[in-house]
């Protein structure tokens, strides 16, 4: 299995005080040979209602806009997988606050998440609490 982002446990105790069931840590997507990781699946309600959220925490990289560039692709291939695998539940990528305010928050971000069609679940760091979800 992959590394973990340093806020994968943020962002599980989030969607717990939020109402949310994790169901999986670590999903695997299988596509030929090949396997993918999506960190979380979530449950909330009656069961009906399922997420998948890829945790990034954006902390201080080198090149912001090469980053951005590599989660973005990320993103992108998990959710073309997801469709090709015919896989029902939204993807979400999960930002701590501060990086939306900075790169995300930026017009270079603002454009690539909504031209990728990136849905957001945006976290407090400090508050272990779900701030938002953008879709």
């Amino acid at each position: 299995m992959p590394a973990i982002d340093q806020h994968h446990d943020i962002v599980v105790n989030a969607l717990k005080k939020d109402g949310w069931t994790i169901t999986h840590q670590q999903v695997r997507l299988v596509i030929d040979d090949r396997w993918l990781w999506i960190d979380i699946q979530a449950e909330k309600g009656d069961e009906t209602t399922s997420v998948l959220i890829e945790v990034k925490g954006f902390d201080n990289p080198r090149s912001p806009v090469a980053y951005l560039e590599s989660v973005v692709g990320q993103y992108v291939v998990y959710q073309i997988v997801l469709d090709y695998l015919e896989w029902e539940q939204p993807l979400y990528l999960a930002v701590p606050s501060n990086s939306f305010d900075d790169i995300l928050g930026e017009e270079i971000g603002v454009e690539v998440i909504k031209q990728a069609g990136i849905k957001l679940l945006i976290f407090s760091v400090d508050e272990e609490k779900i701030l938002e979800w953008k879709t």
